[in-house]
């Protein structure tokens, strides 16, 4: 590892490549003239050195993979290429198709900038930029070693998102993967709305999983992200054999494609181990598509008035709702979640809206937990990931709260009167 303070004339003359791993260059037109203004700044105050972060590079004979940094760095060759700069290694890079559209676009917002420079100012300002703007150029030889570096850097002073840290780690676990293989499967993460991951593990997945364990399942982050990493495929430990042997007969057994997309049936399962590399990816997809059926069966069945959804605390109840779905689903099949099962659950989410002045996602995890005086002690995650059959369910004992008996149009009546009342205060 080399780890140097390198000038961008430095830095462009080199070889660059965008890796097929990589993702898009996403960069919005803001995100671009909040750069040139930066940079811009400081060379109207004459400054002898602008540091702008950080580069990771994976040398490959005379290439120069770009691991982390991308962003930046096609942001300042299409700025350099307007300014009048032609050595620029990068441009002859072959881009992802899927980068064109957002090239095109902040290659007209800054080309709309630079043309209010003078030509003197253009030369001047291209010369601060090659001469004065400084990285730290980190250079690794490995693969592994980029990714390991990559996990702890920050884009712009903004730290990584916690899926973005998992796309890394399970990256560099798929070495003895196709490298068609790889774009395919990290093209159709990238294809994937970054907030929708963002929320299936923050909102779904990881609480649900922490739940089933009787831990806490808020406050998502970094620290966290043991919880998806899963075990090495490398390893020769009994759990992964087994693993591996499960996977590959399901494999063998069925088409890939529909174990990924079947409604009634799933290589993965929430209690189960997840194996490092490409199931990651697969695991992400079949939950999001799970989540996003989830939510629309959850729509069309329940009304405004038998789930209001305008205030926070609303919002945290239909989502424990169906953080509850997710669960059964996920051990039994969309096929076993019948009318009185769904009514079972709602009973016991709104047993909680009803008691309670305002709710909280404090009093959400709480009361997943057993924690609350309303549920007796009941972690109903926990006792959903230990069923064997989905009539188990009805084995469980919910507490009354004040004479409701469980029935949906009961509950429905006692949530528009209490509505009525109060509004459950701004919560």
């Amino acid at each position: 590892m080399k780890a140097n303070i390198k000038n961008l004339s430095e830095i462009f003359s080199k070889n660059l490549k965008i890796p097929s791993y990589q993702r898009p260059y996403t960069w919005g037109t803001k995100s671009d003239l909040e750069l040139f203004n930066d940079i811009f700044k400081e060379y109207e105050n004459n400054k002898n050195e602008y540091r702008i972060g950080s580069v990771i590079l994976h040398q490959e004979t005379e290439n120069y993979n770009i691991v982390d940094g991308q962003q930046r760095l096609t942001t300042l060759t299409i700025l350099l290429k307007l300014l009048g700069e032609e050595n620029l290694p990068l441009l002859k890079q072959t881009f992802n198709p899927l980068s064109y559209n957002s090239i095109t676009n902040n290659h007209k917002i800054l080309k709309q900038r630079v043309g209010l420079l003078r030509d003197d100012a253009k030369v001047n300002f291209k010369n601060f930029i090659l001469e004065k703007c400084t990285m730290v150029e980190i250079v690794v030889d490995n693969q592994p070693d980029a990714f390991n570096y990559f996990d702890s850097q920050n884009t712009r002073g903004k730290a990584l998102e916690v899926h973005d840290l998992l796309k890394a780690y399970h990256l560099r676990h798929m070495a003895d993967i196709d490298e068609n293989k790889k774009v395919q499967i990290i093209s159709a993460w990238e294809n994937e709305n970054s907030n929708d991951i963002k929320e299936i593990f923050s909102d779904f997945l990881f609480p649900i999983i922490r739940w089933q364990r009787g831990e806490c399942g808020l406050d998502y982050s970094k620290d966290h992200i043991g919880t998806f990493k899963g075990v090495d495929c490398a390893s020769s430990y009994n759990v992964t054999r087994y693993n591996k042997a499960a996977i590959k007969f399901l494999e063998k057994s069925d088409n890939f494609a529909y174990f990924l997309n079947s409604q009634k049936s799933s290589k993965f399962l929430l209690t189960q181990d997840l194996l490092s590399g490409k199931h990651f990816f697969y695991f992400t997809a079949h939950y999001l598509n799970l989540c996003h059926k989830i939510k629309k069966f959850v729509e069309a069945k329940y009304d405004d008035n038998a789930m209001p959804r305008k205030k926070r605390g609303d919002k945290y109840i239909v989502r424990l709702f169906e953080c509850l779905i997710m669960a059964f689903v996920d051990r039994f099949g969309f096929d076993e979640l019948s009318e009185n099962i769904c009514a079972f659950f709602y009973r016991y989410v709104y047993t909680l809206r009803l008691a309670k002045q305002a709710v909280y996602l404090e009093s959400i995890n709480k009361y997943a937990l057993g924690y609350q005086d309303e549920n007796n002690g009941l972690n109903l995650f926990e006792k959903i990931s230990h069923m064997r059959s989905p009539d188990e369910i009805y084995s469980v004992e919910l507490c009354d709260i004040e004479s409701i008996v469980g029935g949906y149009d009961d509950i429905k009546n006692r949530l528009e009167v209490k509505n009525e009342q109060n509004g459950w205060s701004k919560i």
